[in-house]
């Protein structure tokens, strides 16, 4: 399994993300969103589309999103979550960087990019359950 990679339309990681990775199977996986109001990064609530698509392939109008609550948004967010469970050494850590109960003097790229998946997780999973209700 290879480390996710996020990429942000326009270098804005406000707004829209694309993360393409490897599942546990070896299998390549894309998982987009499309932000309809932008958010701030790590920001725990975000609203917008999941889409198991490229982004260019969105923007083009090749690709619809996925129904929040759907069984293929819960496969969609699993396989990303074993990703990321795989990458991420320290999940807790991260998840106590954003809420500020922990700190990181001296952060290298490896540790921006986990604290950003396991932000985006928390946050994909946290719309998820806001629509299960």
């Amino acid at each position: 399994m290879s480390a996710p990679e996020l990429q942000w339309r326009n270098n804005d990681p406000t707004e829209n993300i694309q993360v393409d990775f490897t599942d546990a199977d070896g299998n390549p996986q894309v998982l987009s969103f499309v932000a309809t109001p932008p958010h701030w990064l790590a920001e725990p609530v975000i609203y917008g589309d999941l889409f198991a698509a490229p982004l260019d392939k969105i923007f083009d109008g090749e690709a619809d999103p996925i129904s929040p609550g759907s069984s293929d948004e819960a496969q969609l967010l699993k396989l990303f979550r074993e990703s990321v469970l795989a990458t991420v050494k320290d999940v807790d850590r991260c998840r106590r960087l954003h809420s500020g109960k922990s700190h990181a003097p001296r952060m290298n790229g490896d540790d921006a990019r986990d604290l950003s998946l396991v932000w985006f997780l928390d946050a994909l999973e946290s719309r998820s359950k806001r629509y299960a209700r």
